[in-house]
């Protein structure tokens, strides 16, 4: 940090101790593992919060002061060699310690940086490949100063270094510092969009599966990102992977009794773990490298990250997540007799269940937006013909989705047009200049695209609002299939439909609802939502043509539901109430059910299914059932001043009663 400060007379002194350190270190263990170690991780801290100097030159006037001092005190490495090591090493002798072959927390050379391309594919197959965030015009080049050919000669504990050697792994160690600070610095600024940006962090973190506190900092960044854009239920995700990897190596360690049952709990609460990268894949050779000495791999750390898991989850309205991360702490706790920690954690618990009681109370309207946007155009590259899930705030409106995937094509694009990235002496990259592209459409329509019809030259997006399918508990929490619908033009008349027509564009008459056909589409995504991404690709889909009277019976159902809802609520909410009534009732909208009734139900009822007709019958009479609960709900609740409205929507509901049971019960005289 210090080595990072504006003034000049801070940045000398603090480098001249980080120097002294790295002597100490290469002194008592042959080597400099555990500083590379810890000044990545310090480098990287800054990196994500944002905290760099002049643009992060003040850091990399710092490494080349440091190097310098290693070549000024050649005396002092002359002294230490020979001299019998001051405390036992610290790594086993019969180790080599290669500082070309990084340990599994050394800082990465610059051709193994994580690189956050948009084409780039590295991730596993099991990957969730969230979107390619960045293109290849922002990749470092790579380094050919830091391959094998120039790396310090091999040594270990049990041998004193010599000048030269100590020397070699200052400069291997502050010029890998340098790539990792310039070129993720750099990836980070030059973009504005917070999928991208946080997209970058994830494949950072990615990159050091093999560094696992490496991986905590770049996922402990992860989370701060989504915290300052206020997306909490991501950055509760990213504490919760980090507790995960904990409890991984707790468990495989021996240092925490675990059950099965308690396996089978964190993975109900954190469903995406099993499916993310896990830990270094020679994980005892790790541990007895001294990779897992730090606190974090610990049960207080774990304890610790769950906690932050929850408290950010409860400023985002997820409560029961919260309450089911503490009721496992607590059976954990009990099992092990620990009834301090047990305690603290049924008061967190309480807390919880008072604000569930409160949210309840309130009845907040905190629903989150579920989109799909589908990219279709050459120039998007691996971007082209994927769908994703995007997770959005309730403020978020379709129109105002669809500016700001505009405006992330526009990103990208520029991005590929950057495809030769110079640089300057100084490592900063000289962009190419700006492209606005024009030929960027939104496809307005609601129905499959015929990527046939599409200009090759254009870069199309369509966007699809989604309602999610909860899973049952105790997975309940999390979703990862989403219902939509498209529209099904000229279906059953021997036509085809035409990505170009007009929206408007239906089998037959768009308002004959016995000519409307539907196609439900569900999407099931590659991670469950909450995610450590505001946004996850759809990995499957299922389609299924409904029919018309099908159609219809959708539509009175979806009434059913809103109905439903308001009803149950615990006490009343008069105004949503009394909205939801005038929605159903009122005569400005009661011709849908009497006329869907009088399509399905009158005299062509014979030419439809007969258990679709009966299930139609069903419906109508649970939306007039419910209709009528609703109303006298309603009168338990209001004032002198709404009785005018009691009166009138008991007046039409009537007459709509009337009508409709006329179609239910005359089936015995068609």
């Amino acid at each position: 940090k210090l080595c990072n400060d504006e003034e000049e007379h801070v940045r000398s002194r603090a480098s001249s101790v980080l120097s002294t350190m790295l002597h100490e270190n290469m002194s008592i263990c042959g080597n400099m593992s555990r500083m590379r170690v810890q000044a990545t991780i310090a480098a990287s801290k800054l990196i994500g919060e944002g905290k760099l100097v002049s643009g992060h030159g003040a850091l990399l006037k710092s490494l080349e002061q440091i190097v310098d001092l290693a070549k000024e005190h050649p005396i002092m490495m002359t002294m230490m060699v020979g001299e019998a090591p001051t405390s036992p090493p610290l790594w086993p002798a019969s180790t080599p310690l290669n500082p070309t072959t990084t340990t599994p927390d050394a800082t990465l050379p610059s051709d193994q940086l994580p690189s956050p391309s948009l084409h780039q594919s590295s991730s596993p197959p099991s990957s969730p490949s969230p979107s390619p965030p960045l293109s290849p015009s922002l990749l470092p080049s790579k380094d050919t100063s830091s391959s094998s050919a120039s790396s310090p000669p091999l040594t270990s504990s049990s041998s004193s270094p010599s000048p030269d050697v100590y020397i070699a792994h200052v400069s291997s160690m502050c010029r890998r510092l340098r790539d990792l600070v310039t070129h993720a610095s750099q990836q980070i600024d030059l973009v504005e969009d917070h999928d991208i940006k946080t997209e970058i962090f994830y494949k950072i973190s990615n990159g050091f599966i093999e560094s696992p506190n490496l991986r905590v900092t770049w996922l402990d960044n992860l989370s701060r990102k989504h915290t300052e854009a206020k997306m909490y239920q991501e950055a509760a995700q990213c504490k919760m992977q980090i507790a995960y990897l904990i409890f991984t190596y707790l468990r495989i360690s021996g240092k925490l009794e675990v059950h099965d049952r308690d396996v089978a709990v964190v993975r109900d609460l954190f469903p995406n773990g099993e499916y993310e990268d896990g830990l270094p894949s020679e994980l005892h050779a790790a541990t007895a490298e001294g990779v897992f000495l730090s606190d974090v791999w610990s049960l207080d750390s774990f304890v610790d990250y769950m906690r932050k898991a929850c408290e950010l989850s409860d400023r985002a309205g997820c409560h029961t997540l919260s309450l089911d991360v503490y009721t496992f702490l607590v059976n954990m706790f009990s099992r092990t007799r620990d009834f301090h920690r047990m305690g603290s954690m049924l008061g967190h618990a309480k807390d919880v269940c008072d604000k569930l009681v409160d949210a309840e109370r309130d009845q907040l309207n905190t629903h989150d937006r579920w989109y799909r946007v589908a990219f279709y155009g050459k120039d998007l590259l691996d971007l082209d013909g994927r769908e994703y899930i995007y997770k959005r705030g309730p403020e978020c409106t379709l129109s105002h989705m669809a500016t700001k995937i505009k405006s992330y094509l526009q990103t990208i694009t520029q991005q590929n047009i950057n495809a030769n990235v110079k640089e300057n002496k100084d490592n900063t990259i000289i962009p190419a200049p700006p492209h606005h592209h024009d030929n960027i459409v939104l496809i307005t329509h609601n129905r499959e695209v015929e990527r046939d019809t599409l200009a090759p030259n254009t870069i199309y997006y369509q966007i699809l609002a989604l309602e999610p399918v909860h899973a049952p508990p105790p997975n309940d929490n999390y979703m990862t299939r989403f219902v939509g619908e498209l529209s099904v033009p000229n279906h059953g008349d021997g036509g085809s439909s035409s990505s170009s027509s007009s929206s408007s564009s239906s089998s037959g008459d768009a308002n004959d609802p016995s000519r409307q056909y539907k196609m439900r589409v569900t999407y099931t995504t590659q991670r469950a939502f909450p995610y450590m991404m505001t946004r996850v690709r759809v990995s499957h889909m299922d389609k299924v043509i409904l029919s018309p009277i099908h159609n219809a019976i959708d539509t009175i159902l979806a009434r059913c539901n809103m109905l439903t809802t308001q009803i149950n609520n615990d006490p009343p909410r008069m105004n949503p109430l009394q909205q939801v009534i005038q929605g159903s009732v009122f005569p400005m909208v009661n011709e849908g059910p009497l006329r869907l009734c009088q399509i399905f139900l009158g005299e062509k009822r014979g030419e439809y299914p007969p258990d679709e007709v009966v299930r139609l019958e069903g419906a109508v009479c649970a939306f007039l059932d419910l209709c009528m609960r609703a109303i006298d709900l309603n009168r338990t609740i209001i004032g002198p001043k709404h009785v005018g409205f009691q009166q009138m929507v008991e007046k039409q509901y009537a007459s709509l009663k009337e009508q409709a049971y006329f179609y239910i019960h005359s089936k015995d005289k068609l």
